[in-house]
C-alpha cells in the first residue's frame, strides 16, 4: 500500500470514529434534555393540579349569608344576608341573582327551611330577646311563633315542627309537635330538661340533647313522636354535639375532657353501645353523611387553640380554625383527604350541604360568611 493510500485510509477511519461519536451523542446523549423534561413532568403536573384544585373551589356570594338552602331540582340557591336581612335567590353558580319580596330583619341567628324550601322559620334576636316566626313564600304569610318555644326542627317529610316549650310562669315544660305555622299543637311528653336541643332524624326518631358545653356533662336521648318515652343513648359526655345519618342507623358525636379540651369525634350505632374514635379533631356539625349512610365528609379543625373550651369557644367564635376535608368510612375507619384548603384566607367550614349526586359540597366560611361550592 502506498504512503498516500495509507494516509487516505487513516483519514477515513478518523472520519468514521468521529462520525460514530457524533452520532452517539446526537442519538443517545442528545435525548437527555427530553429525559430531563420527562423528569420535570411531575412538577408540571403539580402546577396543573394546583390550578385544577383552585378551580374546584368557587365563591358563590360576596356577602355574609345565613343558612343557605340548595335546591338541585329547581337549580337554585336561596339565602338571607346577615347584615341587612334581605332574601335572595340565584342559580347554583351564584349567578342570575334576584331579590325575593320579604320583610327584612336584622339580628338573624338561623333559618330553618322546609324540605322544599318554600317555607322557613326565621330565628332572630332583638332588644326583647330571641324570637322566631314562620314565613310562607308562596302566600307571603308571616306568623310569629310562641315566645316560649326555645328550640325547634322541621320534619323531613311532613309540614310539621317538633319543639321544646318552656313557660316557667305556668310551670309548663314539654316536647310538642305542630304544623309549621304553630297551629294544631300537640304535647308529646313533659320533661324536666330546660335547655334542650332537637334534631328530627326520621319520621319516628327525634334526637333530644342538653345544651352542649365542654364544662358540663351532656345527655342524648331519642324519642318516637308517636310514643311518649325517652330512650337514653349517651350520658355523662362533656362537649356533646351530634349529627345523625339520614336513616338514623348511626351518628357522629363530639367529646371532650371535663375542662373542654382534648376534643375527639366519635362514631356510634343508634343505641350508643358501639363507639369508635375517628382520630379527627372536629365537631359533628362540620360533617355531613353521604347517601350510603356509611361515608362521612368532615372538615377537620387544624388550629384549635390549646386553651380553647370546646365547643363553647367555637360557638362564641373566639377563634377561626383552618380546615382540611376528609372522607371517612364509618365502618372501617378508613380516611382519605378530599381537599386541603391551602388558600390565601382561612376556611372554617359551616352549613355543609352535599348535592344529591354527591358531586358538589356547598358550605359557608365562618371566616367571612361567604357561600362557596367545592367540586369533589
Amino acid at each position: 500500500m502506498t504512503k498516500k493510500s495509507k494516509i487516505s485510509l487513516v483519514i477515513i477511519i478518523i472520519i468514521l470514529i468521529v462520525g460514530s461519536v457524533f452520532a452517539y451523542y446526537l442519538l443517545v446523549v442528545g435525548k437527555k434534555p427530553t429525559i430531563i423534561k420527562e423528569k420535570d413532568t411531575p412538577n408540571k403536573e403539580i402546577i396543573i393540579s394546583t390550578t385544577e384544585k383552585s378551580s374546584k373551589l368557587v365563591q358563590i356570594t360576596d356577602e355574609n349569608v345565613v343558612s343557605p338552602a340548595i335546591n338541585e331540582e329547581k337549580k337554585r340557591i336561596r339565602y338571607i344576608t346577615k347584615n341587612d336581612g334581605v332574601l335572595y335567590q340565584s342559580d347554583l353558580k351564584g349567578e342570575n341573582k334576584i331579590k325575593i319580596p320579604f320583610v327584612s330583619l336584622g339580628g338573624i341567628i338561623k333559618i330553618i327551611w322546609t324540605e322544599d324550601q318554600e317555607k322557613f322559620i326565621n330565628i332572630y334576636s332583638d332588644s326583647f330577646g330571641v324570637k322566631s316566626f314562620f314565613y310562607d313564600l308562596a302566600s307571603k304569610q308571616a306568623v310569629p311563633l310562641n315566645k316560649n318555644i326555645t328550640w325547634l326542627d322541621y320534619s323531613k317529610n311532613t309540614d310539621k315542627i317538633f319543639y321544646h316549650y318552656y313557660d316557667s310562669s305556668q310551670s309548663i315544660n314539654s316536647i310538642a309537635t305542630s304544623n309549621s305555622d304553630g297551629s294544631l299543637s300537640k304535647s308529646i311528653i313533659n320533661t324536666r330538661l330546660q335547655d334542650v336541643r332537637l334534631q328530627w332524624i326520621t319520621d319516628k326518631k327525634i334526637a333530644i340533647s342538653t345544651a352542649p358545653s365542654g364544662l358540663a356533662q351532656n345527655i342524648l336521648y331519642t324519642l318516637n313522636p308517636e310514643s311518649p318515652k325517652f330512650i337514653k343513648i349517651l350520658s355523662g359526655i362533656y362537649g356533646l354535639t351530634h349529627k345523625w345519618s339520614s336513616d338514623g342507623s348511626k351518628f357522629a358525636f363530639s367529646q371532650t375532657d371535663k375542662d373542654g379540651a382534648s376534643l375527639t369525634l366519635n362514631i356510634s350505632n343508634e343505641s350508643g353501645l358501639e363507639i369508635s374514635n375517628t382520630r379527627i379533631i372536629t365537631l359533628p356539625e362540620k360533617c355531613v353523611f353521604m347517601k350510603d349512610n356509611i361515608s362521612l365528609l368532615c372538615a377537620e379543625m387544624l388550629s384549635v387553640p390549646e386553651n380553647a373550651i370546646m365547643p363553647d369557644d367555637y360557638y362564641k367564635k373566639t377563634f377561626i380554625a383552618n380546615n382540611r376535608l376528609w372522607k371517612l368510612n364509618t365502618e372501617t375507619n378508613k380516611k382519605d383527604i378530599i381537599y386541603d384548603f391551602n388558600e390565601d384566607i382561612n376556611f372554617d367550614l359551616d352549613n355543609l350541604t352535599l348535592t344529591n349526586d354527591e358531586k358538589y359540597l356547598y358550605f359557608t366560611n365562618r371566616a367571612n360568611g361567604f357561600l362557596y361550592r367545592l367540586e369533589l
